[in-house]
């Protein structure tokens, strides 16, 4: 059993999602909590779930919120992306403690990769960047967030200079770049980065923001630029590249052989997953742990990931 903690601080996720997944959880076994910064009475079914923090300031109530994070083990589940993290980005490092973090998994993707990467840099467990808790494929992929299984097997898409058969090992980073690069003045995640022989896995949206591929292509060569100048494509032995919205595979590795030419392998995962049969054995959804050991292997059309199950 998992205790599921949801901090809710300035984001409108799916609330009927929410409570379809806190039921469900609890259904399995798991214990669910959810933290909101109310301004008016929560929702009937999701009283059960749920705690109120003074309403005020995003980041007034992003660290109240965080401040009721158990202090067992527990998997700390962003409700969703968007505007509701990034208010706390670039606040993020500025918490007075994270000692909180250090029995925990955070879960996410979007603006959540500033957490997951800043929780996986302090705790002894990984975390990953996959669906949120309002995603309906929160659930596919609880197993893997608690450990039930830890490797999945995805057709690339892309493959270049790297072998048909290699297998990789190395310590995983990464998530969505825009907000990747958010983190790198941090302390915690650039100390976990520089020790690592990173694997790092990336992907972005730029095209709903300004559509051109042109100025799409310009912007993520923007963003590769802050990556090199902070050293971390010395230390990767693999890019992991997924969707870059705008652009094809094909382009987004011209750009990033502007900066790096060891290994990139593209997968089809990206900032709002696609269902699909893609992954093996039943999980449509595959998360990227981040902050731990990984085992790449590349066989024939197919890229497998796994890791270690530590006691949870």
């Amino acid at each position: 059993m998992a205790n599921i903690y949801v901090p809710i601080v300035a984001s409108y996720p799916n609330y009927d999602n929410v409570i379809k997944n806190a039921e469900r959880c609890e259904e399995l076994g798991h214990s669910v909590t959810l933290y909101r910064a109310l301004k008016r009475k929560p929702y009937k079914r999701l009283s059960k779930f749920m705690f109120g923090v003074p309403w005020g300031d995003p980041e007034l109530r992003a660290k109240s919120v965080i401040e009721k994070v158990p202090a067992a083990p527990c998997i700390i589940a962003a409700p969703t992306g968007g505007v509701g993290t990034v208010r706390t980005v670039t606040r993020i490092t500025e918490f007075e403690s994270w000692d909180f973090a250090k029995n925990k998994i955070c879960v996410g993707w979007s603006d959540a990769t500033a957490i997951v990467n800043k929780v996986a840099a302090i705790s002894s467990y990984p975390s990953f960047h996959g669906p949120c808790f309002s995603d309906p494929q929160f659930i596919d992929v609880l197993p893997y967030y608690t450990f039930s299984k830890i490797g999945w097997q995805i057709p690339f898409v892309l493959r270049d200079n790297i072998g048909k058969e290699e297998i990789l090992n190395g310590i995983s980073w990464g998530g969505n770049l825009t907000i990747f690069n958010y983190m790198l003045p941090d302390p915690d995640v650039m100390r976990g980065m520089r020790q690592s022989k990173i694997i790092f896995f990336f992907e972005a949206v730029f095209d709903e923001m300004y559509g051109k591929k042109p100025m799409t292509q310009s912007l993520l060569e923007m963003e590769l630029d802050r990556l090199e100048q902070r050293g971390i494509f010395r230390n990767s032995l693999l890019i992991l590249m997924g969707r870059v919205t705008g652009l094809t595979p094909e382009r987004v590795v011209q750009s990033i052989r502007k900066y790096y030419w060891g290994p990139v392998v593209g997968v089809d995962i990206g900032h709002r997953q696609k269902l699909g049969k893609t992954a093996k054995p039943s999980c449509a959804v595959p998360p990227i742990p981040i902050g731990t050991n990984v085992r790449i292997s590349l066989k024939g059309k197919y890229l497998s990931c796994n890791w270690s199950a530590p006691n949870f």
